[in-house]
This record gives C-alpha cells, sequence and structure tokens, in this order.
C-alpha cells in the first residue's frame, strides 16, 4: 500500500472523489457551521478526503467503518454501507487488496456518515461519524510514505490553526456581547408583559431598546473578523444559533414596537360602552405583520437547530422557540378576532345574542339549571341588554304557546327527555353548546317576544362574578346586601335560596341584579384586554362562560378562544364525560362532591380498550337548617337527600356497573354523534358518600391513544385521576411498566390528550 499509484489508479480514485463529493454536496443536508456555503465544503472536504483514505486504508477499517454506519444511517443510505461492506468482504475473499475498491468502499461509508439519523440526528450520530471515517483516515495515515505523513501532519496544524483563530473569535464574541443579549431579552420580556395593558408607550420604549441591542449582537455576528469563526465546524453552529436568535429577536421587536405604538386600546371605547368598528380596523395591518413577523421568526429558528449546538445554547434557543410558536398562535389568534370581531358586533347587519345563565346548584350537562337568560343586540359595536327574565318568562308547561321541534330526530334522546318544549330551564339537558344553540335558535322565536338568534353564550355563577368584578359590586334589589367578585357566586348558588320569603320575591331579584350587572359590563368602559382576559380567562379554561355562533364565520375565533363548548369527538378516539344531573329537583347541588378515576387498559396493536370509571359521590349537606328549596327530597327520604342521575359519554359500551360494589343495571343508548350514554340513579342522604363503578370495554383506532376528556363545570370542582396502561408497545416518554398518570392534565374545562407509542 505504500508503494507509488499508477496513473490509472490516480485517475480512478479522482473519479470517485469527484462523484462522491458532488452527492455529498447535493444530498446531504449535514450542517457542521450552519452557513451553507461552508457545509457544502466541509462535506465535500470529508467525502473526497475519506475517499483518498480509502485508497490506502487496509481492509478491516473499512470494513469497521461500514460496519457502524450501517447500523446509524436513516433510510437507504444504510444500503450504501452495506454495498461497501459488501465490497470489504469480497477483497478478503479473495484476498487481494485494491486502491480503487477501497476508495469506493471509503467514499460510500462516508456519503452514509453524512446521513446517519438512528435514532435521530444528534451530536451521538455525529460522535459516530467521527469514530468510523477516524478508523479509515488512522489507517491510511499509518500505511502512508513519510512525505505524505508529513504534508498530513502540515495541513492538520494549518487547520487546526484556523479552527484556533475561530474558536477564539467566538469567545470574544460572547463575551462582549453577552450584555447586548441580556439587556434586550429583560426588555422584550417586559415589553412583551406590558401589552394590552392600559397604556402603550412603556411596552413601545421596551421594544425599541430590546431591537436596537439585538440589531448590535446580530452586526457583530456578521462582521467581517467573524468568517472564521462562522467556518468553524460545532463554534459555526453555536454561532449561527445566536446570530438566528438575535436576527429573529430584532424582527420581532421591529413589529412588536409598531403594534405597541399603532395598537392602542384605549381608542376602542365608545362613549356610553362598545367597540369602534374603525378603529378595530385599523388594528388588522399591523396584527396581521406581527403574525407574519412571528410565523418568519419561527421557521427561522427551526431552521438554525443543529445537534452540534452546546447544551445551554440550545436549551435557551428551544425556550425562545417554544415562546415564538406560542406567539405565532396567539398572533393567529388575534388575527381572526379583528377579523370577525366586526361581524359578531353587528358591523353589517344587527346580531342578537341569547345569554342563558346556568346555575350548578341544580345540575344539568350543560353545567346547571338555566334560571336566568337574557337577550343582547350588536349594533355597530354597541351592545344592548334587550331583555332579561326567568325561564318561564319564555313559555310556561301548559300554556298554550309551547314551542314544538320540527324535527326531534336531530337532538339527542337524552336532551328531549327533559321536556325543553315544556321546561325551558331544561334546555341545558346536554354538555354540547352547538346542540343547545341549535335548540334555542329553533324554539326562542317560538316563546313570547322571541326573535331569531345568532348565537348562544353560556355562563354560569362563576363567570357572573368574573364580570361583577370587572363592574364593581352590584347591589341585590330588596335587600341590604351587595355582591362583589369575591361573594357573587356562593350568593347565586347558595345565600339566595334562605333569603327571601317566598321563591318569585327571589326571582325577581335575581333578575334584576342580573340586568343591573349586565348593563354596566356593556355600557361601560372595558378595562384593557389584559384586565379582561385575567379576569374571564379562569371562568373560560373551567367551561363556565361559552360562545356559540350560528355563523360559520365566526367558529374557528371561538374555537381558537376555547369558547365554543363544541364536544367533538374523532371516530377512533376514545373520549368521557362524567355528568350529573338533579332528579327530584332541588338546590341541593351546591353539596356535591365527585371524585372520578379513570383506569384505562390499551392495547396499541389492535386498538383494544378497557376501562373502569370509579366515580365517588359525596353529600355535605346538613340533615337540618336547609331552605325549603334546597332541602326538599324524595318521598320516603330524610330531608337534605340528593337524588342525582349520573352518566358517562363514551364510545365505548358498557359492560357492568356497581354501586357500593353491588352490581346494579343501567341504562344505555346512542347520544351525540359516536357517543353512548350509560346512566343510573343514585340517593345520597345527608353527609352519604357512595361509590358508583362504571366497566367499558370496545376497540378504537390503533397506533396512538387519544382521549378527549370532557369536565363538567359544577359547583365544587371534580377532584380527577387518570390512570392508562399499555398492554403492548410502551408510551413515549413513559415508565418502562407502560403505565402514564396524566391526573394532572385534568384540570379545567376539558382535554384532548394524545400519548404516542414507541416504534
Amino acid at each position: 500500500m505504500r508503494r507509488p499509484a499508477t496513473r490509472t489508479q490516480i485517475i480512478a480514485v479522482s473519479a470517485i472523489g469527484v462523484v462522491a463529493g458532488s452527492l455529498a454536496a447535493l444530498t446531504s443536508d449535514a450542517a457542521p457551521t450552519g452557513t451553507d456555503l461552508f457545509d457544502v465544503v466541509w462535506r465535500v472536504a470529508l467525502v473526497v478526503v475519506s475517499t483518498i483514505a480509502g485508497a490506502r486504508a487496509r481492509r478491516w477499517s473499512l470494513a469497521a467503518a461500514a460496519g457502524l454506519v450501517v447500523v446509524g444511517a436513516a433510510g437507504w443510505w444504510s444500503v450504501a454501507g452495506l454495498i461497501a461492506l459488501g465490497l470489504c468482504f469480497a477483497l478478503a475473499w479473495e484476498d487481494r487488496r485494491s486502491r480503487i475498491a477501497g476508495a469506493a468502499s471509503a467514499a460510500l461509508v462516508a456519503l452514509a456518515a453524512l446521513h446517519l439519523g438512528w435514532p435521530t440526528p444528534t451530536f451521538a450520530t455525529a460522535a459516530l461519524a467521527a469514530v468510523a471515517l477516524g478508523m479509515i483516515w488512522v489507517s491510511a495515515y499509518r500505511t502512508s510514505s513519510r512525505r505524505i505523513r508529513r504534508r498530513v501532519r502540515i495541513s492538520l496544524l494549518a487547520v487546526g490553526a484556523f479552527a484556533l483563530v475561530g474558536t477564539l473569535s467566538a469567545v470574544a464574541f460572547a463575551a462582549t456581547q453577552r450584555t447586548n443579549v441580556q439587556t434586550a431579552v429583560d426588555d422584550a420580556m417586559g415589553a412583551a408583559d406590558r401589552i394590552g395593558g392600559a397604556s402603550s408607550t412603556a411596552s413601545t420604549a421596551g421594544f425599541a431598546s430590546a431591537r436596537q441591542h439585538l440589531a448590535d449582537v446580530v452586526a457583530a455576528a456578521d462582521a467581517p473578523w467573524m468568517i472564521a469563526a462562522r467556518a468553524v465546524p460545532g463554534v459555526g453552529a453555536n454561532l449561527r444559533s445566536v446570530r438566528e436568535s438575535a436576527a429573529a429577536g430584532a424582527d420581532l421587536s421591529t413589529v412588536a414596537e409598531r403594534l405597541s405604538s399603532e395598537v392602542d386600546y384605549q381608542r376602542l371605547h365608545l362613549d356610553g360602552g362598545g367597540i369602534d368598528l374603525g378603529v378595530l380596523g385599523s388594528f388588522r395591518a399591523p396584527v396581521t405583520e406581527a403574525e407574519s413577523a412571528l410565523g418568519r421568526a419561527s421557521d427561522a429558528l427551526n431552521a438554525a437547530r443543529s445537534p452540534l449546538v452546546l447544551g445551554p445554547v440550545a436549551e435557551r434557543m428551544q425556550e425562545l422557540t417554544s415562546r415564538v410558536r406560542r406567539a405565532h398562535s396567539d398572533a393567529v389568534t388575534a388575527r381572526l378576532g379583528v377579523e370577525a370581531a366586526p361581524g359578531l358586533l353587528g358591523a353589517t347587519a344587527p346580531r342578537r345574542y341569547l345569554l342563558l345563565l346556568g346555575n350548578p346548584a341544580e345540575a344539568r350537562d350543560l353545567g346547571g339549571h338555566l334560571g336566568n337568560w337574557a337577550e343582547v343586540v350588536a349594533t355597530d359595536g354597541r351592545l344592548e341588554v334587550v331583555r332579561v327574565g326567568g325561564p318561564y318568562d319564555l313559555f310556561g308547561p301548559a300554556g298554550p304557546d309551547r314551542p314544538f321541534l320540527a324535527d326531534r330526530s336531530s337532538f339527542p334522546r337524552s336532551l328531549l327527555e327533559m321536556n325543553p318544549t315544556r321546561f325551558p330551564q331544561n334546555w341545558g339537558a346536554t354538555p354540547d353548546l352547538p346542540t343547545v344553540a341549535r335548540l334555542a335558535a329553533e324554539l326562542y322565536p317560538q316563546s313570547r317576544g322571541g326573535a331569531p338568534l345568532d348565537g348562544v353564550i353560556y355562563a354560569d355563577p362563576t363567570a357572573f362574578a368574573a364580570a361583577i368584578g370587572i363592574t364593581g359590586p352590584v347591589p341585590v334589589p330588596g335587600t341590604d346586601i351587595t355582591v362583589d367578585s369575591d361573594t357573587a357566586a356562593q350568593f347565586l348558588e347558595r345565600g339566595q335560596y334562605g333569603l327571601f320569603s317566598r321563591e318569585s320575591e327571589g326571582d325577581e331579584a335575581v333578575t334584576e341584579l342580573v340586568r343591573t350587572a349586565l348593563d354596566r359590563l356593556l355600557e361601560g368602559r372595558l378595562p384593557a384586554p389584559d384586565a379582561v382576559a385575567s379576569a374571564f380567562g379562569p371562568s373560560v379554561d373551567g367551561g363556565h362562560l361559552k360562545f356559540f355562533s350560528l355563523h360559520e364565520s365566526d367558529r374557528e375565533l371561538l374555537e381558537r378562544l376555547h369558547l365554543d363548548g363544541a364536544i367533538a369527538v374523532t371516530r377512533g378516539d376514545d373520549a368521557l364525560a362524567v355528568i350529573t344531573r338533579n332528579a327530584n329537583p332541588s338546590k341541593i347541588d351546591s353539596y356535591l362532591k365527585r371524585s372520578i378515576d379513570q383506569r384505562v387498559t390499551w392495547d396499541p396493536d389492535s386498538g383494544e380498550v378497557r376501562t373502569r370509571v370509579t366515580v365517588e359521590l359525596t353529600n355535605t349537606a346538613p340533615a337540618t337548617g336547609l331552605p325549603q328549596v334546597v332541602g326538599l327530597a324524595p318521598p320516603g327520604s330524610p330531608a337534605g337527600t340528593n337524588r342525582t342521575e349520573l352518566a358517562v359519554l363514551t364510545p365505548l359500551r358498557a359492560t357492568g356497573a356497581t354501586v357500593d360494589g353491588a352490581a346494579t343495571a343501567i341504562g344505555s343508548r346512542d347520544d351525540l354523534d359516536g357517543l353512548h350514554r350509560h346512566t343510573l340513579q343514585v340517593d345520597l342522604a345527608p353527609g352519604q358518600t357512595r361509590t358508583v363503578a362504571f366497566d367499558l370495554s370496545g376497540r378504537l383506532d390503533p397506533g396512538d391513544y387519544r382521549l378527549r376528556w370532557i369536565a363538567q363545570p359544577l359547583v365544587n370542582p371534580d377532584d380527577a385521576r387518570l390512570v392508562i396502561t399499555s398492554s403492548g408497545r410502551p408510551f413515549r416518554g413513559g415508565a418502562d411498566s407502560g403505565t402514564v398518570d396524566l391526573t394532572e392534565d385534568l384540570t379545567g374545562g376539558g382535554r384532548n390528550i394524545t400519548l404516542r407509542m414507541q416504534s
């Protein structure tokens, strides 16, 4: 191998190097520096040097290197390693050496090394490639002449000196720009926190400062004396990550500076309440620009990711990328809001919405029995409360003006059995707000004084208390009581029932309380958007406030805001809702507490699923001292008994049920699209706890496990637990046992949960 190569061998090895180098330049996306030009040079150099080294390397080194890249190569590129391995074995079988075959083998190994992807491209795959190619290079060096070895050492010294200069340049960059980066981050974060506040001046100044500091970082990274740093593998990748992060931040700060200066929320308010739609329309351009800038920043940050980036830098990059991704999602929502809000607020034609005020002291599927309603009309940005009333102000159970449903088959039987055409208070007897909206849109125009609707809003005492937090305390008519954001929910759920001697007096007082609060909310000056979001955000997250529009153009926005209240379950996915309905009726459910434990066994290969849902119900009501409307018990039961109808909604079939360990019969029927309702009735004496268990089974789409968890917004939040065990492949990131506890993911009004399986 030390003998000089023949002319034919030189030409053949050169041709192999040219072809392999071209393939490396065109097919590989390996980015040791993060700069396209330098990356191509390094890829070509790596393959060409490996090809030349392969012509001199011993067969064992070629075979070992080929074996390593076969293990780690991604997709079809493992074939290149197999071919190289085959060439080595062929040479060994014939017991001969060939410079040309060695060069070809090394070229194939180098190409495969540039496409390592097991399990994903990481620093480990780069190390694997270095080990594989290093064996070839070391073997070639040992078999080379002294003259060639000396040239190799000189070349390595030159490359090392270049790398040292680049590294020192990068260190100097980090030392001089650290303050700029930290100041920019602090200014940008502070400015972002002030967006949506009462004043935009401080936010604008903060973004301007951040933009200038980040621009200085980008200029320093692009300086001519940083070329060596950009060209050094690893160093260049880290430098590019910092540079792209700074550039993205500068771009975002520029847009955010414009956004905070041009989008002045104080100009939105109309005298006497409402939104100036002309001013709102002027926000569209800067909001759309912000969405585009965030999209560009997200793409740039993703492109700058590299397995060679050091841990601390990679962590900050990941944090920044996640925040930009969330901000981009928020910007999309803001853009949709600016586009949809004029229509929602009656820009082209008046909009009429029915506000349904539910009280979960008497539970229904949607949350609570509908104690009051209000008709709200939006015209040119102004909202007006037209009417407020109770259920029987619409129609009564026995009057001649009862409405009718044209097609009863389009509604769940569980809703129809609550006689919504007799009892308007039962319109919430389904957890799906779009179904409630369809029902109200058909029945409300037939009621006394009713008119066509454009949408339905559901709110319960928790959401009402949030509104009081904005309007300020409101007096309760006929009493010396004033409710505020801390006391409003408790008053509506419990306090009102022992306050009035006659039920009608209480109904009138609450109706007037609702009208006063709504008038103040809609006619007053709303606080800044961040204050509104802070006030109503928990109510939206908990399912206490929902809004469904009957106009298709509004729904994307409402879905993104998690307001639409839709129980949308994809076929082939799992779902669970635990629903309680007061079955007496009484206002006893403010004393009801529920503990839900769901244990799932999942077969990812067949899609078979078995679930046990255990519901522990506790009636915390006292045995004496309850107002009549609260403590009214079923005949033959002690005062304060809670008779509840307990149901689970699920795509699975019920195979059995127990109450306190004893088997019991359950009723099962089809409900919302793709879901079954399994129901039984339970009586709870004051202070009593009873345990109900449902056994469910079925077959879903195999592969990843997907669950739609549907929470019912009641007075007392559920104590819920969800544990999923795989009977086959484990979950990604899960315990080796295949069991995952998702209890912490069950907060709020509902969640979509996906557990991905290991391959």
